[in-house]
């Protein structure tokens, strides 16, 4: 997570806030960018969902009902996850002797997971709030953690729909193991190195991530509730999970035998190299339960560009600007957002619905990021705001 070097630079220039856009077919845009495409665009509404009493929130996670969640400064100088109903951004607090809390992930019931701070930056807990209460997982048997602050060595909390959640939790030997856990935490282990990380978690509680082999390289990995398969590399020396669907398909990237980095998508027997958009590298970031893929590649020019992989070409969805883009997260309906240079020079949410790719502007600031979409076409992000708004 890069969030904790966005907040330092955010505190001595504006306000982000949290942002929810709606991209919903219409005859007449509204005032949208359109990058390619002569087809009527999207109508987009934005809100801000605010904050809790400060001038920062960051939106993360939505569910199919559009309830969101992410994290935000409070009055008190704090951070506070919440959860945003609709209408209003309410604070779920954090653990007792707590001082801030993160959260990363929603499901369909509204439950909501993610870490809660202690006393030090290495104290870190993984939490499920399940609609009333906070409840602490525990850990695999050892907090704080011996290396790396909190943010670097959780990363995400991820849950799925029933209430399962995967993390990375500290063992006694001072390790970070990937868990699962479905009212028992469970080590999944590693790959016969010290370490694990997670990426994604589906409906049939599979987890897909990271971890260091006996020889000291990182492949990718999935655990299908019992096992911890290895899925090899395209022929170099690494591979890194990115996303997981519920068909057990997992996407990510890996390197090559000339070692450069390609997206790759793993079918359950084969890992397949996705190519590039014309230039050396390829990174694969987010993945639909139709097998579509979502990432961003080199072009021949040297500039990144979003992509969309359908099961056969990978396709450019190009740029709001004259640079660069990256795809963050991919519907069911095969819808993208992510962002985009723009010809100001700073990047801003993009969504693209299979032909156009739409400037989702900001709240009054310079840029805006697009982190997840569900299949309403609902959009979670973060924009800068004007300065003196808050």
């Amino acid at each position: 997570m890069h969030t904790a070097r966005w907040i330092h630079e955010l505190t001595t220039i504006v306000c982000a806030v949290a942002w929810l856009a709606s991209c919903e077919d219409a005859a007449t845009p509204t005032q949208p960018h359109i990058a390619a495409g002569s087809a009527p665009a999207p109508s987009v509404t934005v809100q801000d969902l605010g904050t809790l009493g400060a001038q920062l929130s960051f939106g993360l996670a939505l569910n199919a009902r559009g309830e969101a969640t992410g994290y935000s400064a409070t009055a008190q100088g704090q951070f506070h996850w919440f959860l945003w109903d609709g209408s209003a951004m309410r604070d779920l607090g954090a653990l007792p002797g707590a001082a801030n809390s993160y959260a990363t992930d929603i499901n369909a019931r509204g439950e909501v997971a993610g870490w809660s701070l202690g006393s030090t930056d290495y104290d870190c807990h993984p939490v499920l709030w399940d609609g009333t209460t906070l409840r602490d997982l525990g850990s695999l048997g050892r907090n704080p953690f011996t290396e790396g602050t909190c943010d670097e060595a959780i990363g995400h909390v991820l849950l799925n729909a029933q209430g399962d959640v995967a993390g990375v939790s500290g063992t006694p030997e001072g390790h970070r193991h990937a868990f699962f856990w479905d009212g028992t935490m469970h080590d999944l282990g590693t790959l016969g190195g010290a370490f694990s990380t997670i990426a994604a978690l589906n409906a049939r509680g599979h987890v897909a991530g990271s971890s260091t082999t006996a020889s000291g390289a990182t492949d990718a990995f999935l655990w299908d509730g019992a096992t911890m398969r290895d899925l090899g590399t395209l022929g170099g020396t690494s591979s890194h999970a990115a996303a997981l669907n519920d068909a057990g398909q997992v996407v990510g990237y890996s390197a090559t035998a000339s070692g450069d980095f390609h997206a790759f998508l793993w079918d359950g027997t084969t890992m397949r190299d996705l190519g590039t958009l014309g230039g050396s590298v390829s990174f694969a970031t987010a993945l639909n339960d139709a097998g579509q893929v979502a990432g961003y590649s080199a072009t021949a020019s040297g500039d990144f560009h979003a992509l969309l992989w359908d099961g056969t070409t990978m396709r450019d969805l190009g740029a709001l600007g004259p640079t660069g883009s990256i795809a963050t997260a991919v519907n069911n309906a095969g819808q993208v957002v992510g962002y985009s240079s723009t010809a100001s020079g700073y990047p801003h949410a993009f969504f693209w619905d299979g032909s156009t790719m739409l400037d989702l502007g900001t709240l009054g600031g310079t840029s805006s990021f697009a982190y997840a979409i569900n299949g309403a076409g609902q959009v979670i992000g973060t924009s800068w705001a004007a300065p003196g708004v808050r």
